[in-house]
């Protein structure tokens, strides 16, 4: 009997063991360089930027337009019916040719326009665009900088609850053995009912705990999956910790930033904008011509069609000059005007922003970093009096549920050490971010 029941312990022991070794050898170790490679890659903002540029690209092409000829050709058919016989003139399509008759009218214009000089309104419309190519490629790097940023507080924040929930599993299965202790304690009578509830009010604590982590642990995944297009599943991902920590170089000024440079290039826009709307109150030269095909029947519509004989052409040089627009002109310039100043605005502020997100990063690395050597201390200290534990639990000096609460007592403090050590690296990497930013 006493074989039997070895053999089933064993058996089941084993078991566990290749079920336990089995989900570490299809785990991920994911790091944070494959998490922001991806993200950079696949998320919807790095997409949705990237073709932002290709219109600011193509807008350009579009406003040079106006540098080339515009040229057009147009075929009309039409039948028109004289009210006033006696008249010489009437209409086909948009010209007016020398005709009094009513029947069929057939034409073919083919016209060309060209813009000689209007102030310089091409070249700052041109310039505008090319300068909106800019803010694009600068909002790509914003928002780089952005999803970089993102997905370091979601790794952070998803590498310590992978950590908490480690601890709190260890800590579930110490308090587990204390309570089957504390069973066989009452029964024996050495301990009462209220040291047995204790024990088992903390194990369901614990594992009510444990099960908020995972939640919150999942809920981490699925918003590192949004932008990494990627699916994590918390039973196959480990987390890796932080690359080795490094000192980050010097501050750079938050002028420099890609948020406050996208500010400056719409300022200028603007600007230009103001200077086309006062340049559009002064006259506009543009070279036309036109080369003119007609033809006309009383009765048939195919012979007005082959009969395109009657021609003429015309060049005009024509000088346009606004006079009244009933002041839609004054009221853009005021519009421009604040707008503009909203924009020097929202520099300023984008730029106190930035030194306020620069300084509270620097002060958290700096106040993690004045630690980092009493961090090691401490988990020295826990290691040294962990080993001693567990050294005296094995030579069975001292009760073994005091031996399960304090070695519990030494995993939440280190817990919370490595915790820090999660922050202080964190805060490096996000001071180091800020300033490739701002270079």
């Amino acid at each position: 009997m006493f074989y039997s029941s070895l053999r089933r312990m064993v058996f089941t022991v084993l078991l566990l063991f290749l079920c336990l070794a089995g989900a570490n050898v299809y785990a991920e170790i994911l790091t944070f360089e494959e998490v922001l490679a991806a993200g950079l890659q696949n998320s919807f903002d790095s997409k949705i930027v990237r073709e932002e540029i290709g219109v600011a690209q193509a807008t350009v092409a579009e406003q040079q337009a106006d540098y080339y000829p515009q040229l057009s050709v147009r075929f009309g058919n039409e039948y028109v019916h004289v009210f006033e016989e006696d008249s010489d003139v009437v209409s086909v399509g948009d010209a007016i040719i020398a005709d009094n008759a009513s029947g069929y009218k057939h034409s073919l214009i083919a016209t060309a326009r060209y813009n000689l000089y209007d102030f310089g309104i091409r070249e700052l419309t041109v310039a505008n665009a090319r300068r909106q190519v800019r803010v694009a490629e600068l909002q790509k790097q914003q928002s780089s900088f952005d999803i970089h940023k993102e997905l370091l507080k979601l790794y952070a924040d998803s590498l310590k609850e992978q950590q908490r929930i480690q601890v709190m599993e260890a800590i579930a299965e110490w308090q587990r053995t204390t309570f089957q202790l504390s069973k066989k304690l009452y029964q024996a009578g050495t301990i009462g009912r209220e040291q047995l509830g204790n024990a088992a009010l903390e194990l369901a604590e614990t594992l009510s705990q444990l099960t908020e982590l995972q939640t919150r642990w999942k809920n981490l995944l699925e918003s590192l999956s949004f932008h990494t297009r990627q699916i994590y599943r918390t039973k196959e991902v480990i987390l890796a910790d932080f690359p080795k920590i490094k000192k980050p170089e010097s501050i750079v000024n938050p002028e420099t930033f890609p948020a406050v440079l996208i500010y400056r290039q719409q300022i200028e826009t603007k600007r230009a904008e103001l200077s086309m709307i006062k340049r559009s109150r002064l006259p506009k030269l543009t070279l036309s011509g036109a080369y003119r095909m007609f033809g006309s029947d009383d009765h048939s519509f195919s012979a007005s069609l082959s009969n395109l004989d009657s021609r003429d052409t015309s060049v005009t040089l024509s000088l346009e000059c606004p006079v009244f627009d009933g002041f839609a002109n004054r009221a853009r310039q005021a519009r421009i005007r604040h707008e503009l100043t909203s924009l020097r605005y929202q520099k300023q502020k984008k730029e106190a922003e930035l030194q306020q997100e620069l300084a509270t990063t620097l002060n958290a690395y700096t106040a993690s970093a004045s630690m980092e050597e009493n961090r090691h201390e401490q988990l020295t200290q826990i290691a040294g009096q962990r080993s001693d534990v567990q050294r005296l639990s094995e030579q069975q000096l001292t009760d073994q549920i005091a031996v399960h609460n304090r070695i519990i007592e030494l995993s939440r403090r280190q817990l919370d050490v490595d915790l820090r050590q999660v922050d202080y690296a964190a805060s490096a990497l996000l001071l180091t971010l800020i300033n490739e930013a701002g270079s």
